[in-house]
């Protein structure tokens, strides 16, 4: 079982954080484009974010089916127990889902991949205004793990 230490700091501290690191001229110290469509992008700040940092995106498309396959099995759950981003159950059950496509496929096993080698600092994961991980679910999950 993964340590509750590790799935994200609470949305207060992770708030704070991301207005220091707004407000710090030092602490970005570079952009990469984030394509809205094929045709337009935005520059987006790159920062450096500990991995017990972000918390994982719950509406996220990959999990969908086994999330739903979690609340049949469930019934003592709430059917909105995947609706609340903060609720540290459903981010455990969440961190399962990741890691199981994580460490799954053959040349795209994230947990594999990490074992041999280094986290690429040009593999940048997209977070939102919350911290919440909206590009890189999967590989945080395999970097948990190892970490």
């Amino acid at each position: 079982m993964i340590d509750q230490e590790l799935l994200g700091k609470s949305l207060n501290v992770r708030e704070e954080e991301i207005s220091k690191w707004k407000n710090d001229p030092h602490a970005s110290k570079r952009t990469i484009p984030v394509y809205i469509n094929k045709d337009k992008y935005i520059d987006v700040e790159v920062y450096n974010v500990p991995l017990n940092f972000p918390i994982y995106r719950l509406e996220n498309i990959r999990t969908e089916s086994d999330q739903e396959s979690y609340l049949s099995r469930n019934k003592a759950v709430s059917k909105d127990f995947f609706n609340d981003p903060e609720c540290r159950d459903a981010l455990i059950e969440q961190h399962k889902f990741l890691f199981r496509i994580a460490n799954s496929g053959g040349d795209k096993n994230h947990f594999e991949v990490f074992k041999k080698e280094k986290f690429k600092v040009d593999e940048e994961l997209i977070l939102n205004s919350k911290g919440i991980l909206l590009n890189g679910n999967t590989r945080v999950s395999a970097l948990r793990e190892l970490y």
